[in-house]
């Protein structure tokens, strides 16, 4: 396609093709000029029609005094057509109410009146502090679909999401549904590109359907004479090249997949740093650090993925060690003066069983942190993961603080925190949970390590 390739005006990246979806997260005004004003400035001097489509904190006004400022000749441009500033409510609820099919028809029917009155393409941007959050989950799958389908057209896209209106669950939904995030991070705009599950999934596929490809191709003329058995060795041994090359390529694939994955959780993490250091309220705080921890763990378990060499097992003994100390540094700031006491034998699970597993141990530890001793109380912690009858893991934590009441049945509480834990243990693990009283509190988690995995499982003398 002639032209595919447009300058973007910004200074951390130069160039993308026509079909490239952004998202920007920003905090202020600023954050948004900062972008936006030199995006369309290369827009309107390099041939396309582009639409820049408001909300607060910047609106229609705002917006066209600070391209003015770039763009000295902009009135002309806004006069022959070449670029629309509107506010929300001209375009995505112009019918009184969002739909998402309407919008992307607009969006399309632009390009379309703009390739035929001679212009390249169409730049644009939205912004989406108007958004409510009963609009939230009609606008993701709207968003969803425009990613699938942008690289059909001549469209450029910047998405713009207000931190402060996005949860952790909000901004995992919008850097889903992008190709590439733009994000303020120590005063610096960074690009991150993020690669979805189902690229994922084609990514690997296509690997594994070439190497099938390369074996068959090379195994299929087999002879009975000396000639061509010595051929046919040669073609094995050169089959057997093939393979291990494929299996590599599919290794440096896998790896640069779980790369991605850590950086995109460790995006969202210090998102939430910077929501931890905007607010005052302490409820906040805690609800905000519970979910950084969840997600540290789960970037922890991809950190060793994407070290080790194989990527059908993880060593969760190594694993326990760091998410404890991560924990320990964490809570060090209360006033509580806690030992952990960690012992292990070399347990592997796949992937499947170890996040789970990861995110049990996080929310049994971090609750002892919290809750198991009062302010000032010296105790500590002991963790425990061991293997039994060689296919079953024996996960125990156990602390010498209070103490849970025992009128508290944890397997009925409903108590946010000991749900999730319960649920993820029965229905992710098939594994059962149960709790012993006595000085302080012992709880203790037991399943099965599946069964297409008996040789994920290697157990070494404790440490």
């Amino acid at each position: 396609m002639k032209g595919q390739i447009r300058k973007l005006g910004l200074g951390i990246v130069d160039k993308m093709p026509w079909g490239s979806h952004l998202c920007q997260f920003y905090q202020t005004k600023e954050d948004l000029i900062d972008i936006l004003v030199p995006y369309f400035k290369v827009g309107v001097e390099n041939n396309e029609f582009c639409m820049w489509v408001t909300s607060e904190p910047l609106d229609v006004q705002d917006a066209k005094a600070s391209l003015q400022k770039a763009v000295k000749n902009l009135d002309e441009y806004i006069e022959k057509g070449q670029i629309e500033i509107l506010d929300h409510s001209q375009w995505y609820t112009k019918s009184g109410k969002f739909n998402g099919d309407e919008v992307l028809q607009a969006w399309v029917e632009k390009e379309n009146q703009a390739l035929k009155r001679g212009f390249d393409g169409l730049r644009l941007s939205g912004n989406t502090f108007w958004l409510e959050k009963n609009d939230w989950k009609a606008f993701t799958e709207y968003e969803e679909t425009v990613d699938n389908i942008i690289g059909n057209y001549r469209i450029l896209a910047i998405c713009s999401y207000s931190l402060d209106k996005c949860g952790a669950s909000e901004i995992i939904d919008v850097v889903r549904s992008h190709k590439f995030t733009l994000i303020r991070l120590r005063g610096k705009w960074e690009l991150i590109e993020n690669i979805g599950r189902k690229q994922a999934e084609q990514a690997l596929q296509k690997a594994y359907d070439e190497l099938e490809f390369r074996v068959r191709e090379r195994t299929t003329d087999l002879t009975a004479t000396n000639k061509e058995l010595q051929q046919e060795i040669t073609n094995r041994i050169h089959a057997e090249e093939q393979i291990m090359a494929s299996l590599k390529e599919k290794e440096v694939l896998l790896k640069e997949i779980h790369h991605r994955v850590k950086n995109n959780l460790q995006i969202i993490s210090s998102l939430l740093d910077m929501r931890i250091m905007r607010t005052d309220n302490q409820q906040m705080i805690d609800l905000f650090e519970d979910t950084r921890s969840k997600i540290h763990t789960m970037a922890l378990i991809h950190t060793q993925l994407y070290r080790s060499e194989r990527f059908d097992q993880i060593n969760m003994g190594a694993h326990i060690q760091e998410l404890v100390d991560y924990l320990s540094s964490i809570y060090v700031k209360r006033a509580v003066s806690v030992t952990p006491i960690i012992e292990h034998s070399d347990v592997y699970l796949s992937v499947t069983q170890a996040i789970p597993c990861a995110l049990v141990l996080n929310e049994l530890v971090s609750n002892a942190f919290k809750h198991a001793f009062k302010e000032g109380q010296k105790g500590r912690i002991e963790v425990s993961l061991k293997r039994r009858d060689h296919d079953k893991v024996f996960l125990r934590v156990k602390d010498n603080g209070i103490g849970i009441p025992e009128e508290i049945d944890i397997l009925k509480t409903n108590s946010l925190g000991f749900k999730l834990m319960r649920n993820t243990v029965q229905d992710q693990l098939m594994g059962r949970i149960h709790i012993e009283h006595g000085v302080g509190t012992t709880i203790i988690v037991e399943f099965k390590i599946l069964e297409k995995g008996p040789n994920h499982v290697k157990d070494t003398n404790s440490r």
